[in-house]
């Protein structure tokens, strides 16, 4: 069986056997833009632009040929005895009836429902082992290497959909610090989304922490302003100053004024001591 990872350091494995010293980078890289071209043939003409743009037509030939000869050479038949490789003298292909594993096949085949499971969710999470084809940088291969970063973004925002749905799976279970925990990895990738902060707004308010609701708006609206030049989104400040309504309601204090390092982590009776601290 075949098993290939290009997400992280690649990795490609035949009946448990690793590949990656044998097949050399370019055939790696190789057999990375057939599989994402999802199994539709490429012309030899444009693998041989994105990896030998420098070579003479003859020597980007050769290399070519010598590199499918590779990659057939040590990938052999899957369990109904497909070949891998679909060649012809002017294209390639991944075999469409060819049977095996890859990381990024599973990505971009996953669709958000509501019966996903949290199993099946971890699992798409736990292939992000890293950026495609990480670490590797083509000398001269201009083109490869802006397909590689444009791919790469790509699979970021699929790994952000990913997130999101396991958000939705553990503020469904009420499962609020898993939820705050995958939501602070989203905003490492996209630090400005606002629907993100409102979620933490809300969980922070279900779990009787307001204070740190209006702390965490504060710094936000803060970094929005110094990073971007704009203001929150006015669905967001008014998630804010209903926050804010709701907790100088409840202690009867008209006007409210937060400390911005202050945080609510202790019991009731501590957390009212601190919200009296931070109004004036």
């Amino acid at each position: 069986m075949l098993s290939i990872n290009f997400l992280g350091k690649p990795r490609v494995e035949y009946d448990g056997k690793k590949l990656e010293e044998q097949l050399g980078s370019k055939a790696v890289v190789l057999i990375c833009l057939l599989v994402l071209n999802e199994k539709r043939y490429m012309s030899r003409e444009k693998l041989e632009g994105y990896l030998w743009p420098d070579s003479s037509t003859d020597a980007a030939r050769y290399n070519l040929r010598y590199n499918l000869w590779l990659i057939k050479k040590n990938i052999g038949p899957d369990h109904k005895g497909h070949q891998f490789l679909h060649v012809d003298s002017d294209c390639c292909s991944i075999n469409k009836e060819y049977e095996f594993e890859c990381d990024t096949f599973e990505i971009m085949s996953f669709k958000h429902s509501q019966n996903d499971s949290l199993e099946s969710i971890l699992k798409l999470k736990q292939l992000f082992r890293g950026d495609l084809l990480e670490g590797c940088f083509f000398k001269n291969c201009d083109e490869l290497n802006d397909l590689i970063i444009f791919e790469r973004m790509k699979y970021e925002q699929r790994k952000v959909k990913i997130l999101k749905s396991l958000v939705d799976y553990y503020e469904k279970e009420e499962s609020f610090d898993y939820c705050l925990e995958v939501i602070n990895e989203i905003l490492e990738i996209e630090p400005y989304d606002e629907e993100m902060i409102l979620k933490i707004l809300d969980i922070y308010v279900k779990c009787g922490k307001p204070v740190a609701a209006i702390t965490y708006y504060n710094n936000f609206s803060k970094l929005l302003t110094g990073s971007l030049g704009v203001s929150p989104s006015d669905r967001l400040r008014k998630k804010y100053k209903e926050i804010r309504s709701a907790l100088s309601d409840s202690l009867g204090i008209n006007n409210l004024k937060v400390n911005m390092g202050t945080f609510m982590k202790d019991s009731s009776k501590q957390e009212y001591a601190s919200y009296t601290k931070i109004i004036s």
